[in-house]
Parts: structure tokens; sequence; C-alpha cells
């Protein structure tokens, strides 16, 4: 038996994307990761095992002809004393109890007695699978796990213009644990009600990207220093490429890791040494 090692959360969630993004039959997957804050970046536990078991449990659910984005929470307790519960919930799964879990138990019975790991259906968020599996942090007793270098990286001004609920519901968890002040627009712009010129960081998921948004950066930044995002599946600009008109770009799925890097590269204002 394999013995318990240490791993990113990150990490593991973004590979396991990866994995179903090239191997599952449904086609594309559209996953969003939803972080507690009191999950831990780096945690110990059979992660090999781990990785098949929300790989088997997220194929089996995109097999249902999920077309739709599926939320994938992951949650832990506020305290780590030793080994504790580490649940992920895949909510608003399109299949009923008895669609899928008959064969989730009978897939995973082995591999879940290796865990000591539980998987269960609930009614919650529209029918959900909870899979609880106990877990130990690197830092026992710490609660903040992703801590940005200066204070003067803290509370900055930000404006999510993203198309799904649940996605400007990830975000902004994940951004205000820093914490940081978001306003939201979800759909659609609405120039009359937000000065992009106020705000320090605008965030625009790349099918919402429009020429309106295009112009009214151009003249944010006559008036401020904006910083301005761009986020979706891949880059179509080039590092170096001096006509792009954002200063960094953020690659869905997004994971709590990935917002904490963002702002390092948007405000960390310390000299890089060579």
């Amino acid at each position: 038996m394999q013995e318990d090692t240490f791993f990113n959360i990150n990490t593991m969630l973004k590979n396991i994307f990866q994995y179903l993004d090239h191997n599952c039959n449904a086609g594309r997957a559209n996953l969003i990761f939803v972080f507690s804050k009191t999950v831990p970046c780096q945690l110990k536990g059979n992660s090999s095992i781990l990785y098949m078991v929300l790989v088997k449990i997220i194929r089996q659910v995109l097999e249902h002809h999920c077309s739709e984005e599926l939320v994938i929470e992951v949650d832990a307790p506020a305290d780590f004393l030793y080994k504790e519960p580490v649940v992920f919930k895949i909510e608003n799964i399109p299949v009923k109890k008895d669609g899928i879990m008959p064969q989730l138990h009978s897939m995973l019975s082995e591999d879940l007695e290796t865990l000591n790991a539980t998987i269960e259906y609930t009614e919650s968020n529209g029918g959900s699978i909870e899979f609880t599996v106990p877990l130990t942090t690197a830092e026992l007793g710490c609660r903040r796990y992703y801590r940005l270098p200066s204070k003067t990286m803290l509370h900055k001004n930000i404006l999510l213009v993203v198309e799904s609920n649940n996605l400007a519901l990830s975000l902004t968890k994940m951004f205000r644990y820093f914490p940081m002040n978001i306003d939201l627009c979800i759909k659609h712009f609405k120039s009359e009600k937000y000065d992009l010129s106020q705000y320090d960081l605008v965030l625009i998921e790349d099918t919402l990207f429009d020429f309106q948004l295009h112009s009214l950066i151009k003249q944010a930044r006559e008036k401020s220093n904006i910083d301005f995002i761009l986020l979706g599946n891949e880059d179509i600009y080039t590092k170096d490429d001096t006509s792009k008109l954002h200063t960094g770009f953020l690659a869905k799925p997004v994971t709590q890791e990935s917002i904490y890097d963002l702002l390092i590269d948007q405000f960390d204002e310390l000299p890089i040494v060579a």
C-alpha cells in the first residue's frame, strides 16, 4: 500500500480537469471550483488513489450528458488536529440518486475502504454527491494558508464581469479570502453603473469582452492605472505581444492558488532579485 504523501490541492484539481478535458466522451469539461477559506493548500493522504476516485466520480457525472458547468465545492474544518474530514461536493448533478450511486459504490468500494472515505447522495443544491475523506494538513494549527507579502496588497477594488452566477460566486469567495472589495457584473457590463477608472483591477470573461469594453478600458487608463485581466480557457496572445490590452490572463478552471498568484503578479511591488 502506498504511503501518505503531501500534495497541493490546487494542482490536483487542475490535473483532474486536464485529464477529464482530454478523456471525457461528454465533451469539454466545464468545472467551477469553490473553495472554503478553511481548505489548506497542502494536504497529506494517499494522493494517487484520491486522484483516481475524484476522476471516476466526476467522469461518471459528466457521462450523464452534463453539458452545463459543474460546480465542485471543497470544504474542510477550521482546525486540523490530525486527520480531519475534507469534503468534495459535486453539486447540481444532472442525474438522480438511483441513476448513479449504485455504479459509483460498485466502482469505488475498494478505494473507499483504503481511504477510509465515504460517498453519499444528498438533495442539496439540486442534487449533490459528497465524497468525504480524512486528510492531514502540512501546517497543523494554521488557519490562513495563502498570505500576501504586504498589507498594501489588501482591500483592492476589483470588478468581475462574468457570464454565470456559479462562476461569480466562486471568484467572489476566492478574492474575498485576502480580502478584496468586489463588485459584480453578470452576463453583461453596465456602463451606466460602473466607472472602470475607480477600480484597481477589472477581470472580464473572454466571452463578454467586446469593442465597448475595449474602448472603455482604454479610456479608464487615461485616468488611472487599472489592471485588466482576461479570464478564459486559453490566451490567444503571447506573453510578449504588445498589441494585447490585458495585463494578465487567468486560465479556467480557477483555483484559490491561481487567484493568489494573480494578485502577486499584479500588485507585488518588490524588486525581482536575479
